[in-house]
């Protein structure tokens, strides 16, 4: 065996110590597998005395790089092509006279960090998601202002017709008084006229009666607006205070879209951190 191989082999073990025992290690000659440690969550396909596999080795890529160009060979073994995912690492065994005379490989477990990547890579789209269903609210919400402001400026319009109505009104309540006056100064002179009188006296009385239906419909017509001016205060208030509601909703929500925009742009950084390729 050469001596290049004992060296190798008494290393093999603080080199799995380096990677946390989780990279197993095997030494191949040419010809063969002549040492191998198992990681100490899996063991290797390969044992000690199997045929070193030169058809695998140039499939990968990996024979001109260690066994011509005398480099280190990296490379990923995934799951659907080799049953794991696999970290491997081969380093050229060259001994005293600078020949390649086998390699050393070193294969770790990428389990865990392909399940890790995985869920990060769901994380990512499930706050893109996310963060497009806030959009949608914050535009909904700041949609909702938008109207509530333009219902308080039709209140305050109405609010305002309210008050010409009220002015209105108040002017055929003053009527009724002037006709309910005229007409108890047609009564008295149409008293005064004696037989004469009798058909203005009967004028004046219908004049009275309808003073006294005018005044009482103002009177009505007046409590009416009146409970509606209140209830239009009220409304405006209760607007006033969605508006604001939705104001400061739409602004929480831009602060929470924002946050989640850096999480994700976080999480895309990880997986290109975590990229095994």
């Amino acid at each position: 065996m050469e001596k290049i191989f004992e060296s190798l082999i008494d290393a093999a073990p603080t080199i799995a110590e380096a990677f946390g025992g989780r990279a197993a290690v095997t030494i191949w000659d040419r010809d063969k597998c002549v040492y191998a440690l198992d990681s100490n969550k899996k063991a290797l396909a390969a044992k000690a005395g199997d045929k070193f596999d030169v058809d695998f080795i140039k499939n990968v890529g990996a024979y001109d790089i260690v066994f011509n160009k005398k480099k280190t060979y990296t490379t990923i073994f995934n799951r659907e092509e080799h049953g794991e995912d696999l970290r491997v690492t081969m380093i050229p065994a060259i001994n005293e006279n600078k020949e390649v005379v086998g390699l050393v490989s070193v294969s770790m477990d990428l389990e865990n960090a392909v399940s890790v990547k995985n869920s990060t890579l769901e994380l990512k789209s499930s706050l893109e998601q996310t963060n497009l269903t806030i959009s949608e609210i914050t535009n909904s919400a700041v949609l909702l202002s938008e109207k509530l402001n333009r219902i308080i400026e039709n209140t305050d319009v109405t609010k305002k017709l309210i008050g010409e109505s009220n002015e209105a009104v108040a002017l055929i309540g003053s009527i009724a008084k002037q006709s309910n006056l005229l007409g108890l100064n047609a009564a008295i002179e149409s008293s005064k006229a004696g037989e004469f009188g009798k058909g203005f006296s009967v004028v004046a009385g219908e004049m009275r009666k309808l003073a006294s239906n005018s005044g009482e419909s103002s009177r009505r017509i007046l409590s009416a607006l009146d409970q509606m001016s209140n209830n239009i205060k009220v409304i405006i208030d209760t607007i006033n205070e969605l508006g604001e509601i939705a104001t400061n909703q739409a602004a929480s929500l831009e602060e929470v879209s924002a946050t989640v925009e850096q999480i994700s742009a976080n999480s895309q950084i990880l997986v290109d951190n975590m990229d095994m390729n």
